[in-house]
């Protein structure tokens, strides 16, 4: 089991005190969830600290390859090919250990890591919210999931595969109005406008691809959080053959 992180250094200022923790292994990712801060190594470790009870709860996970969150929900993606799901408004334990509980949620079909993920949690229909979950794989296949409320606590639906991308996907989007992806070659970046009736979304007539692009001066963070997608043109027929 891997040790709870430990207080190594305290310095106390103007503005506060501050603490160093040693998380005694190399981490990748450090953000926050919500009000819980949540540290993620590819190695296959998840350390989050609980913000109402200032305690830091640990497990280990295959390795992570992608991760994202919405809400009080924490989805991380696994080489393994598996999405494994944390609910932090309830902070799930382990009776056996009193460590984090973390639930498999989905695996993917073919079993290929998932390089990407996006969460996307729809305005309310009636009391609960509809999840909507794209990820991406190392093959380049981009897959989008659906888990209504009524079906909550069985596994989500798999909505659409959209094999279009020839290498690993680096990054990916779902939001209202758009989907989008990023592979490594290039960052070459694909754009679907998602159709919905009543907020949620529809099959007929399904997303419309409207773009397909090479990106090499932007990086996969910075084209997803400034790109405007609204000033896409629709996608010609005749470069769609020519792009990978």
């Amino acid at each position: 089991p891997h040790p709870h992180p430990s207080a190594s250094e305290q310095f106390t200022g103007a503005r506060g005190t501050t603490t160093l923790f040693d998380l005694s292994e190399p981490m990748d990712s450090l953000f926050f969830a919500g009000a819980h801060l949540v540290s993620t190594g590819s190695q296959g470790r998840i350390v989050v600290r609980n913000a109402r009870t200032h305690n830091w709860q640990t497990q280990a996970v295959p390795a992570i390859t992608s991760h994202a969150h919405a809400g009080s929900l924490l989805l991380l993606g696994c080489r393994d090919g598996a999405i494994y799901y944390v609910d932090l408004e309830k902070f799930p334990l382990r009776m056996k250990d009193n460590d984090l509980l973390v639930n498999t949620l989905y695996s993917d079909p073919k079993k290929e890591p998932i390089t990407a993920l996006s969460v996307y949690l729809t305005p309310s229909v009636g009391t609960e919210p509809c999840l909507e979950i794209a990820y991406g794989t190392e093959a380049g296949v981009v897959r989008v999931l659906i888990q209504h409320p009524e079906t909550v606590g069985k596994a989500p639906l798999l909505y659409q595969t959209y094999a279009v991308h020839l290498h690993p996907i680096t990054s990916i989007m779902l939001s209202e109005k758009h989907l989008v992806s990023v592979c490594a070659k290039d960052n070459h970046v694909r754009t679907w406008r998602v159709a919905r009736f009543r907020g949620r979304i529809s099959t007929q007539p399904g997303a419309v691809l409207i773009r397909s692009k090479i990106q090499r001066n932007y990086s996969c963070f910075d084209f997803l959080n400034k790109t405007d997608v609204k000033r896409f043109e629709p996608l010609k027929e005749s470069s769609s053959r020519t792009l990978t």
